[in-house]
């Protein structure tokens, strides 16, 4: 895995997370709703005859996925954690400031140009050579 490789994973991490989290409000929409009475199909009867009442399937799975999703968000703080601790093994601080921004901060480049007072071909440059100097990963 490259360095570029490794420090994007929060990106990935991020878009797993909003997606979780918009599965969970559709389940929340779901179980608010009344299901319909299906009065075109036989009604069987059977000897074992399920008393629970049908939201609390809903409210099990909800549960369930809320904590997927903090499961998700401690893995997210647990891998920005561990790249800032990398980039803080670089020497040159703007290659740290520009790595920590983008990666860690999740900001554009156009937002870190602004903000270092740079060119955004010259963050680029930066960038590139903080790639070269970031840690090898085994």
């Amino acid at each position: 895995m490259t360095p570029k490789e490794y420090l994007k994973q929060t990106d990935a991490m991020k878009k797993h997370i909003n997606s979780l989290e918009v599965d969970l409000e559709e389940m929340r929409a779901l179980s608010c709703s009344v299901s319909a009475v299906r009065y075109g199909e036989e009604r069987i009867n059977s000897g074992t005859k399920n008393t629970e009442a049908p939201f609390i399937r809903s409210l099990e799975r909800i549960a369930e996925m809320e904590s997927k999703i903090e499961q998700a968000k401690q893995g997210l703080l647990n891998l920005k954690l561990t790249i800032s601790e990398l980039i803080d093994t670089l020497d040159d601080v703007d290659e740290r400031a520009v790595l920590r921004a983008r990666y860690v901060n999740g900001k554009s480049w156009s937002v870190i140009a602004k903000q270092m007072c740079y060119s955004q071909s010259t963050v680029h440059r930066i960038h590139a050579n903080a790639l070269k100097h970031f840690p090898t990963l085994n």
